[in-house]
């Protein structure tokens, strides 16, 4: 069974996902919570696989949710999956960026989203192809050579934009620091850019990261 846990503060769109998760196979509702300090509680407590989290919310959003959940260091992260009602160029790519494996509109049909589920929980990212197209077309670089970015460089460039070094991206994401050295490298190339702060400055652009951090030196 797949364990899935809802975070979102519309109670009716909470309970409906919980009622077609329980009817469909080989899905398991474990819980609801309204914001995401509960979430993260509830998250902590049942340690579902599945995550569905709405991307807007009282307090801390979804993309904080996951966020939290990627940086949490723990053995076993349930994979998140955001769910809105607003299918705007921003929350696509900080969710996408903040680590969240689908990013689906609340209109999809709910077999849509039971596939969604069934093919996250078995590693895969998906994007339904109106947001894939969107996609590609976002992470074209105003600047540079115009390579568009790949999903794992967004990644890191939000990462770059968090004030973090070399060795925690690498620890993040598991890869050596050598192979954030190389994306960092391919980075630069795409931007157009050749100093770390212009990284942080492509960050901000594109709605990537947290202004107030100084950055740190590679």
């Amino acid at each position: 069974m797949i364990d899935v846990v809802v975070v979102d503060d519309d109670s009716d769109a909470a309970e409906a996902l919980g009622d077609l998760c329980e009817s469909s196979d080989g899905l398991h509702f474990s819980g609801w919570a309204a914001n995401t300090p509960d979430g993260l509680a509830l998250i902590e407590r049942v340690h579902p696989d599945i995550v569905l989290a709405d991307i807007r919310m009282p307090g801390p959003d979804g993309v904080t949710l996951t966020r939290s959940l990627a940086s949490a260091g723990r053995d076993r992260r349930p994979r998140v999956i955001v769910l809105t009602a607003f299918a705007l160029d921003e929350y696509l790519l900080t969710a996408l960026a903040a680590g969240a494996s689908a990013f689906l509109p609340k209109s999809t049909p709910w077999p849509d989203i039971a596939d969604t589920i069934r093919e996250v929980n078995r590693g895969a990212a998906v994007l339904p192809p109106m947001l894939t197209r969107r996609l590609l077309d976002l992470v074209m670089p105003p600047a540079g050579n115009g390579a568009k970015l790949t999903p794992r460089e967004i990644q890191i460039l939000n990462l770059v934009g968090t004030a973090q070094s070399n060795e925690q991206i690498a620890g993040h994401y598991v890869v050596s620091v050598g192979t954030v050295r190389t994306h960092l490298q391919h980075l630069r190339a795409k931007l157009g850019v050749t100093k770390r702060t212009e990284l942080v400055v492509a960050a901000r652009r594109y709605g990537l990261g947290y202004a107030g951090h100084e950055q740190p030196e590679e």
